[in-house]
């Protein structure tokens, strides 16, 4: 009989992306996913530690599957176990602890809970580890497709725990993404996102000078894609030229979400940020300028 699986997400787009992209290895491994509202043999949380709160319902829903009965094998990966490892070795029930590295690996690290009980693999991310290549070649029930471009941050935000749990910027082998988006085209998805925990960053570790833009111009010429998005980008490396090359790519969505994150530049120096109300305002009257129509979200704190 198959074993069954589980896997509940907490966080962002990246933690979603990954997880989707486990599901795809798990069942290409012989497991099966679990029905709703059965007990699973095997239940996987990928967590989160953006804030106090995330990690609080992290260590919720790793206690809600140490209740169940009968109990599952209880995998935690993610940004909160990188961190926070001999925390959750001590709650009652866990078999396997990984960090925010190793994902691709999980289907012969919970084979090893049967013959071992308790299980931790809690790498540090190296500054200089490369990329970590996992892919993804369906969105079961979705209309658009994410497609993961990137890793880590160097911003070092005084306020963001991120460069500690992800590591140091890391791009993904331009002609990966490539591949991905155009087997997704091939499979209907007319529709991708970029994501990263950092997309700006993308390229700045490869050779060859490739960066952001270069990837949405390439993948516009994948015959099928017919609308390419970003998803949350650093607002500085959104200068005029590159604004200027994006409005010339016709399958460009206009949609930016730049964070602000505050509106007082003593406050954006204390967070680290690396520009000024003035700047990002610069940025914005840039976009609308160059742009018809375009859409800009944001954060603040």
């Amino acid at each position: 009989m198959k074993k069954t699986f589980f896997i509940e997400t907490l966080g962002c787009k990246v933690n979603q992306y990954e997880s989707e992209s486990i599901r795809e290895t798990l069942i290409e491994q012989g497991y099966e996913e679990a029905e709703c509202g059965k007990v699973p043999d095997i239940a996987i949380l990928n967590t989160c530690c953006v804030t106090h709160l995330a990690e609080r319902k992290s260590r919720q829903a790793i206690r809600k599957y140490a209740r169940m009965v009968p109990k599952p094998a209880i995998a935690v990966l993610g940004c909160y176990s990188q961190i926070s490892a001999d925390e959750i070795e001590r709650i009652e029930g866990v078999n396997l602890i990984m960090g925010a590295c190793g994902k691709g690996s999980i289907a012969s690290r919970l084979r090893r809970i049967d013959n071992e009980g308790m299980v931790v693999f809690n790498e540090k991310i190296a500054i200089d580890d490369a990329y970590e290549d996992i892919g993804l070649n369906d969105h079961e029930g979705k209309t658009r497709a994410f497609i993961k471009i990137q890793d880590g941050c160097d911003n070092f935000c005084s306020y963001c725990i991120i460069p500690y749990t992800r590591g140091r910027t890391r791009s993904r082998p331009f002609e990966s993404i490539r591949k991905e988006a155009s087997v997704l085209a091939e499979k209907g998805y007319s529709e991708v996102v970029l994501i990263g925990i950092q997309s700006a960053f993308y390229g700045n570790d490869l050779e060859g000078k490739i960066e952001l833009v270069d990837l949405v111009e390439s993948l516009s010429r994948i015959e099928g894609i017919n609308r390419i998005r970003l998803g949350s980008c650093e607002p500085t490396y959104f200068t005029e030229d590159r604004l200027r090359r994006l409005s010339n790519i016709k399958k460009f969505c206009p949609h930016f979400h730049l964070s602000l994150q505050s509106g007082s530049d003593s406050v954006l120096k204390a967070m680290n940020r690396k520009y000024t109300t003035e700047q990002y305002s610069k940025i914005m009257d840039d976009i609308r300028n160059i742009f018809d129509n375009p859409a800009v979200t944001t954060d603040l704190i």
